[in-house]
């Protein structure tokens, strides 16, 4: 630092931890489904893929992925 200058604060990013949001739009009806996961697997993303055909959309005839 000069004589004479302002005192300057530097931050230190300190990670705690890591999430995963699975995100499913209906555009033209305005809706989303989101599910908050620990990590991004594969198995995670079928179980997402299996609540949104069983939970949100039982009786769909057609769902475009």
């Amino acid at each position: 630092m000069k004589p004479g200058s302002l005192e300057r604060y530097d931050y230190e990013y300190v990670r705690k931890g890591t999430a995963n949001v699975f995100v499913a739009t209906e555009f033209k009806a305005g809706k989303r489904v989101t599910q908050v996961t620990s990590r991004r697997t594969m198995k995670d993303f079928a179980l997402f893929m299996r609540m949104l055909i069983d939970e949100k959309y039982p009786d769909a005839g057609i769902l475009r992925i």
